[in-house]
């Protein structure tokens, strides 16, 4: 139990994720086996949609997304996560900067509010909606 709560307090914060990632942390073992999952199955579900010609549907995406999130709050850590950190920092970042430059540079380029998204693809956090509804009816 001790291990779920502490899971469920850097996760989802309540059984169905009612204000996900409030207290996110960057801990050993989270970036990997929790935060890179998550990542990649969104990237598919976009990717599928991309393929398929479909709109993004966030709310079927959640509720996939909730499932995977629930069952790795229920796993029970073994020896396999690394007690010490891996690799070298400053050679890794340097790496990375190194590959990916040209990217970053270019895309500091490049006026992301030139053209308006339309409504249908802007993609809220979980609970925007209430949250802007609520505010809406105090003005």
């Amino acid at each position: 139990m001790l291990e779920f709560n502490a899971r469920n307090l850097v996760t989802l914060w309540g059984p169905r994720g009612e204000i996900a990632d409030y207290a996110s942390k960057q801990w050993n073992g989270l970036l990997a086996d929790y935060y890179l999952p998550r990542w990649q199955k969104f990237f598919q579900h976009v990717g599928m949609t991309l393929r398929e010609g479909k709109p993004l549907n966030q709310h079927s995406f959640l509720e996939k997304l909730l499932v995977f999130e629930q069952d790795w709050q229920t796993k029970i850590a073994g020896a396999d996560l690394p007690t010490a950190p891996v690799g070298e920092a400053l050679d890794i970042v340097q790496k990375l900067e190194k590959k990916y430059e040209q990217l970053i540079s270019n895309s500091l380029r490049i006026d992301i509010y030139a053209q308006p998204i339309g409504s249908s693809e802007v993609v809220h956090a979980p609970g925007a909606d209430l949250l802007a509804e609520q505010l809406v009816g105090r003005s």
